[in-house]
């Protein structure tokens, strides 16, 4: 909204004071390049240089204006001498020997009489504004792959929508009456480009401010205007005719007249729709970069579980080879008890491949379509008893059982999965030397399986980490993939139930399994993205 500035002296500084904020300088001038008649008194803290340095000769301004700037300053301000509107940016040297970017935007002052001799408009620091530009120029080179390369490429497309905008569109500058029944009394033709509607169109309709500002802001600006105005600046966003809403930077000053009564609204209106979504962008990128390298840190660990799991098989698989080489060549030389014993290792290791393979299969077919628990009655101590008197895990160490009966409905299978993975867990990261204790027992939730060792124990931070796939502890033992413990949280999240370690009285690791005594027989583990078509199973379908 532009209103007239009023008559030289005192009156026309003090409406330039108004008009400009710590960061614009509001100025009138000749139509000859650096011919200034008044400047507001805000050019002294932006540059240095009282208003009347400026004044009256051309000379020494342009003088400070950089020499790769001056013809193009100098071209910019003889068009808009002849009509056209002076818009351009330059380099200018301050007072203090330091340099600043300046945006200078005017235009001809209507006059009744001809020709029109008076310029009008306002300088704005924009240093900052070019160093932020430098640094994301900067931030982009940085940019490598992948979604943080898309995202760069947004934010450059949308920072030279920005620029294109910025240099073709000026402020509005309006003037508002505080009491009557005329509201805007001047009012800017950068109206018609910004917001659509002709300085007509405000004249004739006094509540047109109101009609065009988006309805969740208007409460808001209400309440600041009987307060204080606008004199700090605000944001909102509004109506264009054409129905797209933008967002305004709306910053204006009370006028009084010599009495001190408030008489007028005095302020500038600029369109920072642009500058919101360059910020918009800047945090969506922000975001891609830490999804990026969260993908990076996965991307490793399943490299690291890949070399775990190709050593898992290779020691057994190297072992049935040798071991079977060895009967090939030597069985007719050999005593029968030898014969048995290499068979046996032949087993043992045969066993302890199949697992691996049965892990890798059960982890896959979670991470694909998921499966149901397969429910029937089970006495789960009996259950867990056979089972730890059969396991080879744990025959040379020194193991202490306590397993009461617990009727419950289970999968037979999947609770020997995951007692097998407890145990197999506690002999890899324990010593020799160190003691198992198995137990299980009814408590009020459910019935309660629990594998302890006086081991090292775990960390409180990767207490939680170390059941999710592929995730180790500080110290793994040999060939740990990181598969069986995130198996033993599916298979109890399958029993309505939860797995969880925590610190074992007297010292080491309490490995838990909660599972429910009468579980939904619709519970279903799917993988957190999307599935592909398949037929729900249990893990005994891999064991085929």
């Amino acid at each position: 909204m532009s209103p007239r500035l009023l008559p030289a002296g005192g009156s026309l500084r003090r409406v330039l004071d108004v008009l400009g904020d710590d960061h614009t300088i509001v100025w009138e001038g000749g139509t000859e390049p650096g011919h200034f008649t008044a400047v507001s008194n805000t050019v002294d803290e932006l540059l240095g240089y009282a208003p009347r340095e400026w004044l009256d000769d051309p000379g020494p301004w342009l003088e400070r204006v950089h020499p790769d700037d001056r013809d193009r300053v100098v071209d910019a301000w003889s068009r808009a001498a002849e009509g056209e509107r002076l818009d351009v940016e330059y380099r200018f040297a301050r007072k203090d020997g330091g340099e600043s970017w300046l945006w200078q935007v005017g235009q001809l002052v209507p006059a009744t009489v001809r020709p029109k001799t008076k310029l009008r408009g306002m300088i704005v620091d924009v240093t900052e504004r070019r160093r932020l530009e430098l640094e994301r120029v900067e931030t982009l080179r940085d940019a490598s792959e992948g979604r943080t390369r898309e995202a760069a490429s947004r934010w450059v497309e949308a920072e030279e929508r920005f620029r294109a905008l910025e240099q073709q569109v000026p402020a509005i500058t309006y003037l508002d009456a505080i009491d009557g029944p005329q509201k805007t009394l001047a009012i800017s033709d950068q109206t018609t480009t910004i917001l659509g509607y002709a300085p007509e169109e405000w004249y004739a309709d006094p509540e047109l401010w109101g009609k065009i500002v988006h309805p969740d802001d208007k409460e808001r600006l209400e309440a600041a205007e009987r307060s204080s105005g606008f004199a700090g600046g605000i944001e909102y966003r509004a109506i264009t005719k054409d129905g797209r809403t933008v967002w305004l930077h709306d910053r204006s000053r009370l006028i009084t007249d010599g009495e001190g009564v408030p008489r007028y609204w005095l302020g500038v209106l600029v369109d920072v729709t642009d500058r919101r979504r360059v910020h918009e962008l800047r945090h969506e990128l922000a975001s891609e970069r830490a999804q990026n390298l969260l993908l990076s840190v996965a991307d490793e660990a399943k490299t690291f579980a890949l070399q775990a799991v190709s050593h898992d098989i290779r020691t057994p698989l190297a072992a049935i080879l040798g071991l079977a080489i060895t009967l090939e060549n030597r069985a007719g030389d050999m005593s029968p008890e030898d014969v048995r014993d290499l068979s046996s290792r032949i087993v043992q290791n045969s066993r302890r491949l199949d697992r691996i393979v049965t892990d890798l299969l059960d982890l896959d077919r979670l991470q694909r379509n998921g499966f149901a628990a397969r429910l029937r009655p089970v006495d789960l101590g009996t259950l867990v008893r056979q089972l730890v008197t059969r396991t080879e895990a744990v025959t040379e160490r020194r193991l202490q059982l306590d397993t009461g009966p617990v009727r419950v409905e289970a999968d037979t299978t999947m609770v020997e999965r995951i007692v097998e993975n407890l145990l197999a867990n506690a002999v890899k990261h324990t010593p020799t030397n160190s003691r198992i204790w198995v137990r299980v027992e009814r408590t009020d939730e459910g019935a309660l399986i629990a594998v302890e060792d006086d081991g090292p124990g775990i960390a409180p931070g990767d207490r939680q980490r170390i059941f999710e796939p592929f995730t180790q502890g500080p110290s793994p033992g040999p060939g740990g993939a990181g598969i069986g413990l995130a198996l033993v949280a599916k298979f109890a999240e399958l029993h309505d139930g939860r797995a969880w370690v925590q610190e074992r009285a007297g010292g080491g690791a309490s490995f838990r399994v909660l599972l429910a005594f009468e579980p939904e027989s619709d519970v279903l583990v799917l993988p957190d993205g999307p599935q592909e078509t398949g037929t729900n199973s249990s893990p005994e379908d891999n064991q085929a």
